[in-house]
This record gives structure tokens, C-alpha cells and sequence, in this order.
């Protein structure tokens, strides 16, 4: 078998998982396409490392579409011309590294950059530990320039600045933060040479590792393998209990499988009690005064409302942050008395300039006097009001008047709480004639 070479992507999965690295590196066929939503991400972060480039003017962009050989060649000789370097490739035997900058210090040196197009890049709230998964990224890097014969002096994080609101024209010096995480990663390099080495022997094995699926399936990523190790997971899995947490794995290490398999007496909460109880006898749960309650919270007439948003990682637009959602699309069907037929405004933005004045003049347009507005997890809908209210302050008086008309009115709110629970999707037209039968 030829002799494999790590990159700073598969050695990430490696550390991850051997089953995956040896999957996606000798079983290709078994490695999904990138869903849409993931593409996204990937077209995103793109997007990102090209605005990077815009810290650093008078930098030179390698590239990756060159042949890996080229690329090598052209990356060392442009050492010489003392300039940041954008996707520079060194290799190693065994290994590779093409870092997204290389700025040229005193002496000859040169400080490393990763970018990433997170906004958070933090372990925990107070900002006080740098995730590890991107320490090791750039600890591998350091250690195939530093063989390479690279003086790298500094190790940087840069990632998008969640304070930075876009006014006028981008400002990349302010669109980025820059982290010095030489320390810890400096910290790292000592491992990197045994796990370069044994991931570089397993990947050279005939058979796929055995490993058995466990948390690390989903940490520091959800793995694109999950279908394949996954297959054997039935949809009723001790694992889609609410709230199960690490006891979800205790279980299925001893042999519970199913939710309907756990012991009758857990210590488990009213909802999971609710749910072990609806997967045993198969017949879903109603508390139908609990329902009516709901129900009677409600006035008329009915607005059922649901928001379409983009968030892009670069604002595009004044009054936003990395990542801010941009309302673009909502669907509006109106009610007006029990039982009475549904109208339906909608409104699309035209795919040219902002779309959130014209979003707001449509919405205000749309909204009756009086009566719920009612959507499936208020929260999303609630909070982009609010963020349209600071953001267009003329907007703000018809805006407050109409969240108050929020409240009690959350569809989410009967199932959040278990007030209703059915197994699966069978029971739910069922359950919609319950709740239209039951009187006001």
C-alpha cells in the first residue's frame, strides 16, 4: 500500500476517529456528498479566508489549484520575496501543511495564521480557552513548517470579530480578531510527531480499524460517517430520549437498546416517563386540559407566522454582524373566527439590495389590529423583531405593539413541554382533530 500523507483535514479526523481517517482515505465510496447546508458552510468559509487575504494588501495568493508539486516549488521560492504568503504548502514525508497566512517577521522568521470563519471559538462562556480541536489543527501545521526548515516565531487564531457592525464599506482590520495562541500550541507540539506516526501506521493497515460508536462520533464534529457506523442505531434508540445525556450511553453500553427496553423504575423526569410510556404502548399522550388551556390563550383573529432568514458569515448589509439573520421571506395565513377559512399573504425579497425595509413595510401591511400571532418557536420570529426594531428605529413603536402579541402563543410550547407527545409522525392528524374539536 502507498505510503499516506496526513493533512491538516485528515489529521483532524484521525484524532477523531481511526474508522473514519482510514475510511475516507482508503474506502472513498463509503464518504457521503456534502449536503447543501454543508456545501453552504464550506462556500462560507471560502468566502471568509478571501477577506483574510484583504488584512495583508500586498500579500501573495498561492493558491490550490495548482499541481501539488508546482505548488510546493512555487510556495518555497516565494520565501524569498518576504511578503505574506496565502495558502502556502510544505511537506514533509508523511505529511503536509498548507497554512491559510504566513507573515514575514524580523530576521527571517515568519508568524503563522489559521483562519477560521467561526465567530466562537471559545471552549466555554467567558472566553477563556481557545477550542482544542483548533489548537491541534495549527500545532500539526507548525510541526511540518518547523521540519520543513521554516522559522515560524508566533502562532495566531483569526476569526471573525462577533462585536464588528458593518457600516458602509467592510473593514477587514475590524471584520477580524487575532488570538496569540503560541503558548498552547507550543504546548502541543511534543505529541504531534507519535500521532502523525500512528495514524501514518494504521492508515497503512488492509482493514478498517473496529471502532465502536461512542461521543466522539459527534465531537469536536458530527462525522459524515454516521449513516455507515450508524446503520445498525434503531429509530427509537435509548439516544432520542430527552434530556438521557451521558446515561443514553451507559444504557446502550449495557445492552439497552431501545427506549421502550429501559427498567421501569429510573429516576427519570415526567417527560421522559412520558416518552418511555408512549413508546411502550405505542398510543401517543394528550393532556387535553393542559391543550384546551393553550388553546383558549389564543385571540382572534389568528396570525400564523413563519420567517425565512440568510445569515452570512461577512455582513452584508449596515447594522450587522458576522452572522447576523436577515429576514428575506415570511408566510403570513390569517384566521379570523374558530373554524373560519385561511388566507395567506407571503412576502419574497427581491434578490437586489437590503431586504429588510421592504420585509418590514410587507409585514406591517400584513398584520390586522388585533389578535395572536402565532408561529412554532416564537423565540426565532421574536428575536429577529427585535433586532429589526433597533436596527430601523421607525420601525420600533408598530414593532413593540406587535410582540406583545406573542405571548401564549408559541406552538412549540405544547410539545416543548410534553403536553403532547406522539412517537412518530402516524399520530399527528390525529392529534390536529383533537385540538380543533376541543371547544374554545
Amino acid at each position: 500500500m502507498k505510503a499516506p500523507i496526513l493533512s491538516k483535514s485528515s489529521f483532524a479526523s484521525g484524532l477523531q476517529c481511526h474508522k473514519r481517517l482510514w475510511i475516507e482515505k482508503n474506502d472513498r465510496g463509503l464518504v457521503p456528498e456534502p449536503s447543501a447546508s454543508q456545501q453552504a458552510v464550506f462556500d462560507q468559509g471560502h468566502e471568509v479566508g478571501s477577506w483574510s487575504h484583504k488584512l495583508f494588501p500586498d500579500g501573495i495568493l498561492l493558491g490550490n489549484e495548482l499541481d501539488f508539486k508546482i505548488h510546493l516549488q512555487a510556495s518555497r521560492e516565494a520565501l524569498a520575496s518576504r511578503k505574506p504568503l496565502f495558502e502556502p504548502a510544505f511537506a514533509i514525508p508523511g505529511a503536509y501543511a498548507r497554512a491559510d497566512i504566513l507573515v514575514p517577521v524580523e530576521s527571517g522568521g515568519w508568524d503563522l495564521l489559521e483562519v477560521k470563519s467561526s465567530s466562537n471559538v471559545w471552549e466555554d462562556a467567558p472566553r477563556t480557552r481557545i477550542k482544542a480541536v483548533y489548537l491541534h489543527d495549527i500545532a500539526f501545521q507548525l510541526y511540518v513548517y518547523r521540519q520543513a526548515g521554516l522559522d515560524i516565531r508566533k502562532s495566531y487564531l483569526v476569526f471573525l470579530n462577533r462585536d464588528y457592525v458593518r457600516q458602509g464599506d467592510i473593514d477587514p482590520q475590524q471584520l477580524f480578531r487575532r488570538e496569540d495562541v503560541t503558548r498552547q500550541v507550543e504546548a502541543l507540539l511534543p505529541s504531534i510527531p507519535e500521532q502523525v506516526a500512528k495514524l501514518s501506521e494504521m492508515l497503512q493497515s488492509l482493514t478498517v480499524p473496529e471502532v465502536v460508536i461512542g461521543p466522539h462520533c459527534f465531537d469536536p464534529y458530527e462525522c459524515s460517517l454516521i449513516g455507515h457506523c450508524w446503520k445498525h442505531v434503531p429509530a427509537d434508540s435509548v439516544f432520542t430520549l430527552t434530556h438521557a445525556g451521558a446515561d443514553a450511553w451507559t444504557w446502550w453500553n449495557e445492552g439497552i437498546i431501545r427506549v421502550s427496553d429501559l427498567p421501569t423504575i429510573g429516576g427519570y423526569s415526567s417527560k421522559q416517563s412520558i416518552q418511555i410510556a408512549v413508546e411502550r404502548t405505542q398510543k401517543p399522550h394528550l393532556d387535553a386540559p393542559a391543550i384546551k388551556q393553550f388553546l383558549e390563550g389564543l385571540r382572534y383573529p389568528l396570525h400564523f407566522l413563519d420567517f425565512e432568514t440568510v445569515m452570512p458569515a461577512v455582513p452584508m448589509f449596515d447594522g450587522c454582524r458576522p452572522y447576523a439573520q436577515v429576514p428575506f421571506q415570511f408566510s403570513l395565513h390569517l384566521q379570523k373566527s374558530p373554524g373560519g377559512e385561511l388566507t395567506h399573504v407571503e412576502y419574497l425579497a427581491d434578490v437586489a439590495g437590503d431586504p429588510r425595509p421592504g420585509f418590514l413595510q410587507a409585514l406591517q401591511a400584513s398584520f390586522g389590529p388585533e389578535g395572536s400571532i402565532v408561529s412554532y418557536n416564537s423565540s426565532f420570529e421574536t428575536t429577529r423583531m427585535h433586532e429589526l426594531a433597533t436596527q430601523f428605529p421607525n420601525h420600533a413603536p408598530w414593532i413593540n405593539q406587535a410582540l406583545v402579541r406573542f405571548e401564549k402563543a408559541d406552538l412549540l410550547q405544547p410539545f416543548r413541554s410534553f403536553v403532547v407527545y406522539a412517537r412518530d409522525s402516524t399520530a399527528a392528524p390525529r392529534l390536529r382533530r383533537f385540538c380543533l374539536l376541543l371547544p374554545i
